[in-house]
Order: C-alpha cells, then sequence, then structure tokens
C-alpha cells in the first residue's frame, strides 16, 4: 500500500480591499516589492511579507490567479501612470530623483552614512543636468492652474 503525502494549500493572508488595491497601483507604477511593504506598514499598521506583493501583479507568475476586478485596475493603474509619465518633462528623472531621495532617508535611518553620501552624489548629479531658465516677464504672480 503506497501512501501519498499531500501538502496542505498555503491560504494566502487575509487582506482587506483597499489595501489589496493600494498594491495593485503601486505594482502597477512599477514600485519595488520591499518599497511596497514598508508603505503598507506605514499607511496601513500591517507587516506583509515581500512575495505576497507578487500576489497583486498580473504579469508575474504568482499573480496569474489574481482576481479580473483587481486585473483590470492593474492594467487602468498601469496605462495611467505610462500616460502620466510620458505627458511629463523629466518624469523618468523625477522618478529617478524619488527613488534617491527614498534610498537617502533610508541609509540615514540605518546609520550608513557612506550609502547616503552616494545617494547625494548621484541626486546631484541628476539636479545638474537642469538647466535654469531666468524669467524676466516682470510679472511676479503665479497664477493658479
Amino acid at each position: 500500500m503506497a501512501i501519498a503525502i499531500v501538502k496542505p494549500k498555503t491560504t494566502p493572508q487575509l487582506l482587506p480591499p483597499e489595501v489589496k488595491r493600494a498594491i495593485v497601483k503601486w505594482n502597477a507604477e512599477f514600485m519595488g516589492c520591499t518599497e511596497i511593504t514598508e508603505r503598507v506598514k506605514e499607511e496601513f499598521g500591517l507587516q506583509i511579507g515581500q512575495s505576497l506583493t507578487y500576489r497583486y501583479d498580473p504579469t508575474r507568475t504568482m499573480g496569474a490567479e489574481l482576481s479580473s476586478e483587481l486585473k483590470d485596475y492593474f492594467y487602468a493603474c498601469r496605462r495611467s501612470f505610462s500616460e502620466e509619465m510620458e505627458t511629463v518633462p523629466g518624469s523618468v528623472r523625477a522618478v529617478r530623483m524619488q527613488r534617491l531621495d527614498t534610498i537617502y532617508h533610508a541609509c540615514m535611518k540605518k546609520g550608513d552614512h557612506k550609502a547616503a553620501i552616494a545617494a547625494l552624489t548621484a541626486l546631484r548629479q541628476e539636479v545638474e543636468k537642469f538647466e535654469v531658465v531666468d524669467d524676466d516677464s516682470g510679472d511676479k504672480e503665479w497664477s493658479a492652474a
């Protein structure tokens, strides 16, 4: 008589719908799994594993079984994010600068001053690429757009 060993399926962690939607949105915006887990902890007070973030990304193998509602939301967010990135001049650079700023603050929090200086140096190099344009129009008021 043969005995079959059956491993029980692990039940995915049950998350509130607003947390699921936030994870899907952040995945659609190309945010990394470490950054997502930190934001979930900060914004919702929940500790989740990094692998759980992959379940909410339909472009990954683990996200293949994502509900159709969340898949539609993912692709809508991805499309919106991509369109926004194309219309804003320097937006790719802005994202890079934002990530470098995040790295800088994380390094300072850990006390890794050498890495923090490296992040600041990279950030400075990004900022130096911008051209400063002097506006001599004489209009000192900012328009409310």
